[in-house]
């Protein structure tokens, strides 16, 4: 463990259950420590990091493997205490931890999952994990924070306190490269991200089903499948192979950021096959892109705080929905084709709210508004009337 400051005041405690490169919620994790890097000792806590996290100077990290066991420790318990404000991201034990040792802490959360691919242990420790979550830990945060307001008037029904900091989008990879000649006949889609399996949220495999009716309106249309692992290019492969729509298919392996925009500036549209999901920065990376988006509405199976593609469509007004069926999208898709321009127009304007400037700005007033007696408010203030006395001079 490395050494940590007996001064409590000036420990920002971030914990995470696994920290690693190229995560969305590590790279959430990194936007916070940034925003406070000079007000803090800012240490990461996890039951797993990778290399690059563990070689890294900056934040700190602390690495304890008996996750579920975290309460149990000593070094857990005396870290957590000589912290002056806890930050929990998502990992109900680390929250259970700041309950117990009755520590402040901001806790960030994405909804209960519902556990509708979860089956047998996983599904009882799932609601076994809702029911801590409700009955005990809610109210003991002096703050929630949620990706999206519809997350949070999930919360807001719970009596909690509560506020929603969205996902940074880095708009200095994710932006629209150049601008092309839209060609209604050759219509590029993309689908980005891991396939979870049969039973899991993305569900691309439902959308393979469904393009060869897409496909009879629009033989030339071309989907690309970015961001699989080998064994799902695979499988998914065979599934296209059955279907007989090879074709019209590329399949791509997993990428880095730049590498996903680049595949994206070359795309006409995104499309979110995705059944579940509390923030979904895909689609939002997309936007930026200049990319409108088709988005699968899974209502009748989920809650409406999971379904974050549905709300990204409905508050950007650059895409359109569609049940699932080869029907609906095509009517989506006839939509998105009539309006392309308008909808572009509206993506890039939607994503321009998700800076990382503006998100860090946002964690760093909620930190400083719970640490009142950290010596970094105080450099603030003197700072801000510094400020003022130097304006009025």
């Amino acid at each position: 463990m490395p050494n940590i400051t007996d001064n409590k005041k000036n420990t920002l405690l971030i914990a995470i259950t696994a920290y690693t490169s190229g995560d969305a919620q590590s790279t959430r994790v990194d936007d916070i420590a940034e925003s406070v890097r000079n007000l803090f000792n800012v240490v990461v806590l996890t039951s797993f990091a990778d290399q690059n996290r563990m070689e890294q100077s900056f934040p700190k990290v602390v690495v304890h493997k008996n996750y579920y066991l975290s309460f149990m420790s000593k070094r857990i318990k005396k870290l957590f205490r000589r912290s002056e404000l806890v930050i929990v991201e998502t990992g109900l034990p680390y929250a259970f931890c700041s309950y117990l040792f009755r520590t402040k802490f901001i806790w960030i959360l994405y909804g209960p999952d519902r556990g509708i691919h979860f089956s047998g242990l996983y599904r009882f420790l799932n609601k076994l994990n809702i029911l801590l979550e409700r009955k005990f830990l809610l109210k003991s945060a002096e703050l929630l924070v949620t990706p999206a307001e519809w997350v949070s008037n999930f919360y807001r029904k719970k009596g909690a306190n509560v506020v929603s900091i969205p996902a940074a989008i880095d708009q200095s990879i994710f932006y629209p490269k150049q601008i092309k000649q839209f060609d209604k006949k050759d219509i590029k889609l993309i689908i980005v991200g891991r396939w979870d399996g049969f039973d899991g949220r993305k569900r691309q495999h439902d959308f393979l089903k469904i393009l060869p009716g897409i496909v009879k309106s629009y033989p030339d249309i071309h989907l690309t499948l970015a961001g699989l692992d080998q064994p799902s290019i695979e499988i998914l492969g065979n599934l296209a192979s059955s279907l007989q729509i090879s074709g019209n298919i590329d399949f791509v392996g997993g990428l880095e950021p730049n590498e996903v925009a680049k595949v994206m500036n070359e795309s006409d549209i995104c499309v979110s096959n995705t059944i579940s999901d509390a923030f979904y920065r895909i689609i939002v990376e997309a936007f930026a892109c200049g990319l409108p988006a088709i988005a699968r509405d899974a209502s009748d199976i989920i809650p409406d705080f999971h379904l974050a593609p549905k709300h990204h469509v409905l508050y950007s007004r650059a895409g359109a929905l569609y049940d699932g069926t080869a029907q609906s999208f095509l009517r989506a898709l006839n939509e998105v084709v009539v309006n392309y321009e308008l909808f572009r127009e509206n993506a890039i304007r939607y994503a321009s709210k998700f800076t990382r400037e503006s998100i860090m700005k946002q964690y760093r007033d909620i930190i400083l508004s719970n640490s009142e007696n950290n010596p970094g408010l105080e450099a603030i203030k003197f700072s801000k009337a510094a400020g003022k006395q130097d304006e009025e001079k």
